[in-house]
């Protein structure tokens, strides 16, 4: 197959997957707040009876939480050497996907009616793996295997129950490129290693029972621009990679609630 080939085809499993993702995050969002709505009991109650218990929500505190998530990395990849790829120049859009878990610990705070900051940290562990035809009839797979994150996020409470938000923050993830035995028998290559990046990201948060909530969130991570060397006796070239990465996870949350009389007001 051809570089302009295999760059559509690349381009077109990425946009079924970014697709799917997308449409599975609105479904899961979906019968996330259907069962959110429906875990109170309402048999007997009045409509000014049942908006109370929901309305008790307490978004302070100190919050664990875990979730699952499918992540598309996508990758450009620069050769002007023409080392990794018969044609050199630049190779766009090369990417891979896979699922991955991850945990966290965060604690959000009141500072408005209506208006939640919050900080966090997070673990992410799981393969995303880009497989790269060369073009010599090589495979070359680039992965990202974990990733640690620190950041913060605005929540709206847009209603007794459920808060929207935005964050944003520094993530670090260790990234390896495979190389076949025929490529690595006569070159050195040299790239396992951690990168540093940042990320922008939103979702909802629904409230459950008993300090339990629901969180659906996309995220975009950037890990700018790195360098693989590539040397033997003869010369030594780069390989420079841009990975970024598309997420969409789905957690469960427990927020030990430190002052239980608190509560934020729903925006007007």
């Amino acid at each position: 197959m051809d570089g302009s080939r295999q760059m559509k085809t690349r381009g077109s499993i990425m946009k079924k997957t970014l697709t799917g993702l997308a449409i599975g995050g609105l479904l899961t969002l979906s019968t996330g707040a259907a069962l959110a709505d429906g875990l109170p009991d309402y048999r007997g109650r009045s409509m000014k009876d049942v908006s109370a218990p929901c309305c008790s929500t307490n978004w302070d505190g100190i919050y664990v939480g875990a979730a699952v998530g499918v992540g598309a990395v996508i990758t450009d990849a620069r050769d002007p050497d023409g080392v990794f790829f018969n044609q050199g120049a630049s190779v766009s859009g090369l990417g891979g996907d896979g699922i991955f878990g991850a945990v966290t610990i965060g604690m959000d705070r009141k500072i408005h009616d209506g208006i939640v900051l919050g900080v966090f940290g997070e673990y992410e562990f799981g393969d995303r793996t880009v497989d790269i035809n060369d073009g010599y009839g090589n495979n070359i797979s680039f992965s990202k295997r974990d990733a640690w994150s620190v950041g913060a996020r605005l929540g709206f409470v847009r209603n007794c129950c459920t808060m929207w938000y935005v964050n944003g923050g520094y993530t670090n993830a260790k990234f390896d490129l495979g190389v076949p035995a025929s490529i690595s028998a006569s070159n050195k290559i040299d790239f396992d290693d951690r990168l540093d990046g940042w990320f922008v990201g939103g979702g909802v948060e629904t409230a459950l029972r008993d300090g339990w909530f629901l969180k659906l969130e996309y995220r975009y991570a950037d890990y700018g621009s790195n360098d693989v060397t590539v040397s033997n006796s003869d010369f030594t070239s780069k390989l420079s990679l841009e990975p970024v990465e598309h997420s969409v996870r789905l957690g469960i949350v427990y927020k030990f609630d430190m002052h239980r009389d608190r509560m934020v007001e729903p925006m007007k």
